[in-house]
């Protein structure tokens, strides 16, 4: 056994050739007459037969890689150390039948024959052995070339299903690419907020290509309605919820005066029907959201919540405004209508909606979970910067 890389013998009948190297010197002469160097062969890996020659003496040789290693088995058989051992045979016998002529003519007959016959067997068992190793040899090219080609074979469907996953991949790919584009047509353009606040930031990072997140705007005049939702599922299923949402949403905000717990209520009612959900169905989709009506003349803000809460930071401390612990859509303990929660602001107040997404997030050198906490420490701590300082650092933070 030889190694294509170093062309030396790993495995051989005598040890004292194990690591052997191959000397560039040796030839090889293929069953088809071509001529080459023995280590070249070895080295590319050849499946060859032909005659190995080194150091003056030559084997019929099979030589065949053995796949998904380095290695190269060779088996062979020297003819001319067969053909020597039988001539030295030969001669020992004539030399033995002289010396006993010469001792006795009669006898000498007789042991000759009886000599002769002892290497004729020997040659015959000499002859049977090397017809044995060629069978065998043939066997194990058989085997190997029937391995050889379910090998092939394996490889070869392997190689299909590939392929053939690769194209679904495009394809699922690239609906979803198209898929995002008409979620973020459908997304509120932040403009309106551009037109109302000084200072403001939008941070929408999906964790696949679409997101089951989603943020909302109205304005009527001095009302302003602000949505942060968090729909039920991620990737594809999140962004047809989240579509679905903006449209209910599109479709029940028509007017400066309804609450914020008015439009949950509706909002709520509209998937159930849409899901056609029931206690008794399995469907349980839906979403958790934060909900302001902000009314700018009168400094005032209305807030309901299904699971997601308000913050807000006002005298340089934080404050939260819980949301109802029910989602909007089918909930065995829902209550009859979402809470509306009233408060007022001033100046300089910062008002914060979210989803979970970001405390959810894993991250840092440990891969551990942000958490609500550790959310909570972050906004008092970035408060009072501007948006765009705030912005930056929560693209930042990690655990």
């Amino acid at each position: 056994m030889f190694d294509t890389a170093t062309v030396e013998l790993l495995c051989h009948p005598n040890p004292q050739m194990v690591g052997m190297k191959i000397p560039d010197k040796f030839t090889f002469k293929k069953t088809n007459g071509e001529h080459d160097f023995a280590s070249s062969i070895i080295k590319r890996g050849m499946e060859v037969s032909g005659f190995f020659n080194s150091n003056g003496r030559t084997d019929i040789t099979y030589m065949v890689p053995v796949k998904g290693t380095s290695w190269m088995v060779s088996l062979h058989e020297n003819i001319a150390l067969i053909k020597k051992e039988i001539e030295n045979q030969r001669q020992r016998l004539l030399l033995g039948a002289i010396i006993l002529g010469l001792v006795m003519a009669v006898l000498s007959t007789y042991a000759a024959r009886k000599i002769s016959s002892v290497y004729e067997k020997i040659i015959e068992k000499k002859n049977f052995d090397l017809d044995k190793s060629l069978k065998e040899l043939q066997i194990l090219h058989k085997k190997v070339t029937i391995q050889k080609q379910e090998i092939e074979a394996q490889r070869d469907y392997v190689t299909q299903q590939r392929d053939k996953i690769a194209r679904q991949n495009k394809d699922i790919k690239q609906s979803i690419e198209y898929a995002k584009r008409i979620q973020k047509a459908m997304l509120s353009s932040d403009y309106i907020l551009s037109q109302i606040f000084n200072e403001y930031f939008i941070f929408y990072q999906p964790k696949d290509i679409v997101s089951g997140d989603f943020y909302w705007f109205r304005q009527f005049d001095d009302v302003v309605f602000v949505a942060v939702a968090d729909s039920t599922g991620h990737g594809v299923p999140g962004a047809m919820m989240s579509m679905l949402g903006i449209s209910i949403l599109n479709e029940i905000v028509t007017n400066c005066h309804t609450s914020p717990s008015q439009i949950l209520n509706q909002l709520r009612n509209k998937i159930k029907l849409y899901l056609k959900q029931s206690h008794e169905s399995e469907t349980k989709d839906g979403m958790d959201i934060a909900l302001c009506r902000i009314d700018l003349k009168e400094r005032q803000i209305q807030f309901s919540g299904a699971y997601n809460p308000l913050y807000i930071v006002q005298n340089n401390e934080l404050k939260i405004i819980k949301g109802d612990k029910m989602p909007v859509g089918i909930f065995i303990r829902e209550k009859e209508s979402f809470t509306n929660h009233t408060l007022n602001y001033s100046k300089g107040n910062e008002i914060y909606l979210f989803s979970d997404g970001y405390a959810d997030q894993f991250g840092g050198e440990k891969g551990q979970k942000f958490k609500t906490k550790n959310f909570k420490v972050l906004i008092n701590k970035i408060s009072g910067l501007s948006m765009n300082e705030q912005k930056e650092i929560i693209e930042n933070t990690t655990t």
